[in-house]
């Protein structure tokens, strides 16, 4: 570190004016008193770090700011994104140019036209969530919904029906402080909740269309349940209740829609349930290790 200390003045000549002599004098005042803080400037370690400490911190929390821009910016660049594949040939998986991030892609029945899917975009509100339909193509890309869901708590596993009229979805209720099914039905654009005192989420439709099969929450339990569409019955429960995550326990329609298999991986146990008559069903030991799928035989 360096400073510069003021020059002093020359002395006033022998025969000098009382107004010279005052001058000098006032000189030399400033002059001792601009050392003397450029002195004490020099010595001051401990304000000297406390300013190089202030420096340091505002250049990281620019650095810091700049960073969480990048990352923020690499996160909508680098999302997730819609892809086509054929088949039958051997041509490269192609990305659909969305304006938007998206999850949960699921055909629209009954002919499949249509991809119905969870997507994320930016608002004149800001980032919102919604469900949107779009051409295999490509092409038609249009919303099912509003796009003004919580990024990240709504609008959650959309699932349409086999037959094309609706589409259920879960969402996160903060005034209620649980988990919401909701049916969506496309024709009118009705939204059903179906309420409960338990959170219950995750749905997904029968073969017919005519039932959801979701889970139940309850203190740190889960429980597969079925009811129908229209309300026109309780929920039934398929299986016993689970301790555990979301993501160990499912049920899955028979292609009939007369059976269902309920499958928990956090405990290794399938058990087959008539859909019916519910209750716990029986313990498939031949499927410890979880159960792939159903296939209707050929009449």
């Amino acid at each position: 570190m360096s400073s510069t200390t003021p020059t002093a003045p020359p002395d006033p000549p022998p025969n000098a004016s009382p107004e010279e002599i005052e001058a000098h004098i006032e000189a030399s005042r400033e002059r001792l008193a601009s050392s003397v803080d450029a002195l004490t400037a020099k010595l001051d370690v401990k304000a000297q770090a406390k300013q190089k400490a202030r420096e340091t911190s505002a250049q990281a929390k620019e650095k810091a700011r700049e960073t969480s821009e990048r990352v923020q910016a690499g996160a909508q660049q680098f999302g997730e994104h819609l892809y086509v594949i054929d088949v039958a040939s051997d041509a490269a998986p192609r990305k659909l140019d969305l304006p938007m991030t998206t999850r949960t892609p699921n055909f629209l029945g009954p002919t499949g036209a249509e991809v119905v899917f969870r997507g994320v975009a930016s608002t004149k509100d800001g980032v919102k969530s919604g469900i949107f339909a779009i051409h295999p193509d490509g092409s038609g890309l249009r919303p099912l919904s509003p796009t003004d869901g919580d990024r990240d708590n709504d609008y959650q596993f959309p699932q349409p029906s086999q037959d094309g009229r609706y589409v259920t979805y879960t969402e996160w209720s903060p005034t209620a402080n649980q988990l919401r099914i909701h049916l969506l039905e496309l024709t009118s654009g009705e939204d059903r909740t179906l309420l409960s005192e338990k959170g219950q989420g995750w749905a997904s439709f029968s073969p017919d269309s005519k039932q959801i099969v979701f889970l139940r929450f309850v203190g740190d339990t889960r429980q597969v349940f079925v009811q129908p569409v229209d309300g026109s019955a309780p929920p039934l429960a398929m299986g016993p209740a689970y301790p555990g995550g979301d993501q160990d326990l499912g049920g899955t329609f028979s292609p009939d829609g007369r059976s269902m298999i309920v499958k928990n991986m956090n405990v290794k146990e399938s058990r087959l349930v008539d859909v019916a008559s519910g209750g716990d069903g029986h313990v498939l030991d031949w499927a410890k290790d979880g159960f792939t799928g159903w296939q209707r035989l050929a009449p």
